[in-house]
């Protein structure tokens, strides 16, 4: 199944990934394969929802990829007078975000709910 996911994940990429993108992209795609897969309910297989779950998991390895072409990037910004120049910060975090959130919906029906809830706290 993980083959499948980074064949998707590099159809979603819209570009060509480079060769130096090839092995952390098959290690992200197997670390969302296992989150995934961890999280889905007892009586759901990843054959039950593998259409979804590969999709998910493109989203999420490529969240990833994202991230980290982000934190490569370098940021460069000065400011002289009234003019102000920036380089980097192009939004890559935001469509990270955005991937996850997706990837999130997505697997909602078939996975456990890992909210955040408070647990012996008195009202």
């Amino acid at each position: 199944m993980v083959s499948k996911i980074i064949a998707m994940a590099k159809s979603l990429l819209g570009e060509p990934l480079p060769q130096s993108e090839e092995e952390p992209l098959t290690r992200l795609s197997q670390a969302a394969f296992d989150e995934w897969n961890g999280r889905l309910l007892p009586e759901i297989t990843p054959e039950n929802c593998a259409d979804a779950l590969v999709l998910a998991c493109a989203w999420t390895a490529l969240s990833g990829l994202v991230a980290a072409r982000e934190a490569a990037e370098p940021f460069l910004a000065f400011t002289a007078g009234e003019l102000s120049v920036s380089y980097g910060k192009n939004g890559r975090e935001d469509t990270a975000s955005r991937l996850l959130k997706q990837a999130e919906r997505l697997m909602a029906p078939y996975t456990r709910d890992n909210g955040f809830f408070f647990r012996g706290v008195r009202g």
